[in-house]
């Protein structure tokens, strides 16, 4: 994420305890499960009401959400609002294993929009998608947090790269908010660049087309960028 890296740390902005944010998401799945029923949009209004999803800015916030997620087919993932983040990720809130909750401001992501480019939202949630991805290939348990960071600096550059973004507002966003060598790395920007130049090297339509890739070894690549911070 953009702020701090593990939930149990961090109280969510928008009201909600981390028990209710998990009474969310088992409303969602519960939502999931009725999908079609009164009883599913039920759960899904009561899950979007706790998790701050239905407040006035959220529909772009789940716009980005719902494409990056099509792109990595990582379904379904959730949105919170959380009130002065640009992005943050949670994940492990219900025991199914594509579990996967992304929050934000919109407002304090517009303001940064108007700086940075209108890319920045879909950097962002790249980021923060770079987390799942991190987790999915086994790599949380085994490197620490600044290396899980990394990678999703990384990803995201990847992302953008491969979609053809132009990673200049981006990268300009990491200079001015670099790391502290401890939590973030200190080049963040340069990490993003360097996973931007391999995404414009391939132009990947589609997750599933980087893991495919026999020119490119993603989980090696991404173990070489972690072992960097170990």
């Amino acid at each position: 994420e953009l702020g701090d890296d593990d939930c149990c740390q961090s109280n969510v902005s928008f009201g909600a305890s981390t028990a209710e944010l998990q009474l969310a998401a088992d409303l969602k799945v519960m939502a999931e499960w009725a999908e079609g029923t009164s009883y599913g949009e039920l759960c899904e209004r009561l899950a979007d009401g706790l998790s701050g999803a239905c407040v006035e800015g959220m529909d772009v916030l789940q716009e980005k959400v719902q494409d990056i997620a099509n792109f990595y087919n990582i379904d379904p993932v959730n949105v919170f609002y959380e009130e002065g983040e640009p992005g943050v990720q949670y994940s492990g809130m219900t025991s199914l294993n594509y579990d996967n909750w992304i929050g934000g401001d919109p407002q304090l992501l517009s303001q940064f929009c108007d700086v940075y480019g209108n890319d920045f939202v879909t950097n962002v949630i790249a980021h923060e998608t770079g987390h799942q991805i991190f987790d999915r290939l086994g790599f949380d348990d085994k490197y620490p947090g600044i290396a899980n960071e990394a990678c999703a600096d990384y990803l995201a550059g990847l992302y953008a790269g491969s979609k053809g973004i132009d990673p200049s507002g981006f990268a300009e966003f990491l200079k001015q908010y670099p790391g502290d060598g401890e939590t973030y790395p200190e080049n963040r920007y340069e990490l993003y660049l360097e996973g931007h130049q391999k995404g414009s090297d391939y132009e990947w339509k589609m997750f599933q087309d980087i893991v495919d890739d026999l020119r490119f070894d993603l989980k090696g690549t991404l173990e070489e960028v972690a072992s960097r911070y170990c």
